[in-house]
């Protein structure tokens, strides 16, 4: 079985990108900003911080990505419409995951949202066809519009943290 897969290492204080002897350089030693799009697997470096909007967006070759605990924030769009993202580990850093983070990741089956995250915004995983198991960290307090619109969900695991869901968060 053959894998593609991108290693990042850091190099002169910036992330590079290593794929097939190709280097792309991250913006800085914070912020990883876009990956080649024909990665499948992807597993962010400790030490990333935050993953910038639309970095992975429309990658249909991505299967898997691991986020790091010193990722606090995943950016608008990060992995929208990455249409083969079926395994996602969000690390427990995560504090904020913005708006349309997985829109559209129609191969992914469950997520799970770390402790750290207070709130799920708008349409953060809406039209994700195939999510039917969510868990939903213990520190989160509201449910943003469209959030987990038109999923196939069968369970979902909501704490008592919760005190505000928003119109059309569940619906379809």
């Amino acid at each position: 079985l053959y894998y593609k897969m991108i290693n990042i290492f850091k190099s002169q204080n910036k992330y590079v990108e290593k794929f097939n002897n190709n280097f792309t350089e991250c913006e800085n030693t914070n912020d990883c900003t876009s990956f080649l799009s024909t990665a499948k697997h992807v597993r962010i470096p400790p030490g990333v911080t935050r993953i910038q909007p639309y970095a992975f967006q429309s990658n249909s070759s991505l299967e898997s990505v691991v986020i790091p605990d010193s990722v606090e924030s995943i950016g608008l769009g990060a992995f929208k419409w990455c249409i083969s993202l079926k395994s996602v580990v969000i690390g427990n850093g995560v504090k904020s995951i913005e708006d349309d983070a997985f829109h559209g990741c129609s191969s992914l089956t469950s997520i799970v949202i770390p402790a750290g995250v207070t709130r799920i915004l708008k349409e953060t995983f809406r039209d994700c066809t195939r999510l039917e198991s969510v868990v939903i960290g213990d520190n989160v307090q509201s449910i943003g519009v469209g959030a987990f619109q038109n999923c196939g969900l069968t369970s979902v695991i909501i704490p008592d943290s919760v005190t505000k869901i928003w119109e059309k968060a569940f619906y379809n």
